[in-house]
């Protein structure tokens, strides 16, 4: 039947063809279907993308050949649209003729009303180069009307792809009411010392529905051969307070919020990143202040000036600790960034070192917690924060799993499902995840919840209570 009907279609227009290779720079010249493709387009029956490819290669779902075989039809006069009796709104169907100008930008069917768009979940993340793949999320918002697919291509800036990095791409599907899907793209881990590489990733021909923002992320892969190796942030889809952000300048932090020592561990590893734009040079300075310890009694004093290289995006500095037989318990270190150059000031420009007491408690790998189990959030705020703190210990490095669990709040209307890796450092002992937040139009609707769980500690560590936040978004 559909040979049937492509043959009438082809018949009646055999006087006025026009070579697919014509109109779409992806078509090659002499190709099999070079005059079909021509015949298709116009006959109004099937459509090109406004970038001016065809895409011959992809597949055709079963809803995408319905289209063309209802544009073939009517384009024979076989067929007429039907209008659904439950449809509140009359839409009526224009169909112009094709010419040169609308032929040369062919572009994709206008999602209908309700259809959403897609988007990330966050602008860029940093993972560590043994890890086994990088892993996102991509999110259907605002609307889950019908089936709508999105592409996905990885671009490399330092980067080689085959080398680095499988080759991924692919086309993504969702079904009707589909909110979240996740694509991944193998890693590959070499023994040679290379330093950070980055590569972007960026959503494209969207079918069905819209593109939002982020359209495109980047990824920082951390080389574990180097000595500040190991990934500051290795996540699928939250942001924190060390991804790099897409900007025109850069922005230098603390690592984290808090760092932890013991007493008897002759210094204490203190980390600085820089995100955004890392292509130029960048200074800052920073220094320790005292807090509950005093500077030659339980430490010693540190201040100097940070200079990030061309690509760099993390460095360290190191503060002396003095052990004392003293039960004094725990003392603070206050830690300021200040004076950048090349950069701006990010949100943690300060920080805080503990120093534990080992008379007290012994100090060791130490255990993965939430800091509460419960959170409130209006949702209005945009995204809620979750602090993950690491006790009893910071020696070496060590990851936790996140992930979000529906309750009456469900991902995708009422906040953004989220899930990844979470890595702390030699020496960090707080991390903090954020999950943005839907806000909506039903100001009459109740409190609504959902929950956020951790799992699977590496390195040593081990998951303690609480492992499970409840966020209840307050409208």
């Amino acid at each position: 039947m559909i040979g049937m009907l492509f043959g009438i279609a082809v018949a009646a227009l055999a006087a006025g063809s026009i070579l697919g290779s014509a109109i779409f720079r992806d078509i090659p010249v002499g190709s099999p279907y070079d005059l079909a493709v021509g015949n298709m387009i116009h006959a109004g029956i099937m459509e090109g993308f406004g970038d001016g490819t065809f895409h011959p290669d992809e597949y055709v779902t079963r809803g995408q050949l319905a289209l063309a075989l209802d544009q073939l039809l009517l384009s024979i006069g076989k067929n007429t649209p039907q209008k659904s009796a439950k449809t509140a709104k009359r839409r009526t169907i224009k169909r112009k003729a094709a010419n040169a100008s609308s032929l040369a930008t062919a572009t994709k069917p206008t999602p209908e009303e309700g259809a959403g768009t897609f988007r990330f979940t966050t602008t860029g993340f940093s993972i560590i180069e043994k890890a086994k793949s990088i892993t996102m999320n991509i999110q259907r918002v605002n609307g889950n009307t019908g089936t709508a697919s999105i592409g996905f291509t990885i671009e490399d800036e330092t980067t080689t792809r085959g080398m680095d990095y499988i080759d991924t791409n692919d086309i993504i599907t969702f079904g009707n009411g589909e909110n979240t899907k996740t694509i991944t793209i193998p890693l590959k881990d070499d023994a040679t010392s290379e330093g950070v590489e980055r590569l972007r990733i960026r959503l494209m021909n969207p079918l069905g529905a819209s593109l939002g923002t982020p359209a495109t992320m980047i990824v920082n892969i951390l080389d574990d051969e180097s000595p500040n190796g190991n990934s500051a942030l290795s996540s699928s889809s939250a942001t924190t307070s060390s991804v790099p952000a897409l900007s025109g300048e850069a922005s230098i932090s603390f690592s984290a919020p808090q760092y932890s020592a013991g007493e008897s561990s002759v210094t204490a590893t203190i980390t600085i990143t820089r995100s955004g734009v890392t292509s130029g040079q960048s200074t800052v300075e920073y220094e320790t202040l005292n807090g509950s310890a005093i500077a030659g009694s339980e430490y010693t004093t540190v201040k100097g000036t940070m200079t990030f290289s061309s690509g760099e995006i993390q460095k360290t500095f190191t503060i002396p600790i003095i052990n004392n037989s003293a039960i004094d318990g725990m003392k603070t270190v206050n830690l300021s960034l200040k004076n950048p150059l090349g950069a701006n000031l990010g949100s943690l420009a300060s920080s805080k070192l503990t120093i534990v007491d080992d008379e007290v408690e012994p100090y060791g790998i130490g255990s993965l917690k939430f800091q509460k189990s419960t959170e409130r959030v209006n949702e209005t705020t945009g995204e809620v924060s979750l602090t993950i703190l690491r006790i009893g210990g910071s020696k070496g490095s060590v990851s936790v799993n996140y992930a979000t669990k529906n309750g009456l709040a469900l991902a995708g209307a009422d906040y953004t499902e989220t899930s990844g890796t979470i890595t702390f450092l030699e020496g960090e002992a707080e991390k903090i995840i954020r999950i943005p937040i839907t806000r909506d139009a039903n100001a009459l609707e109740e409190d609504e919840g959902f929950s956020v769980s951790l799992s699977n500690g590496t390195g040593g560590a081990s998951v303690i209570d609480p492992t499970t936040v409840t966020v209840t978004i307050v409208p």
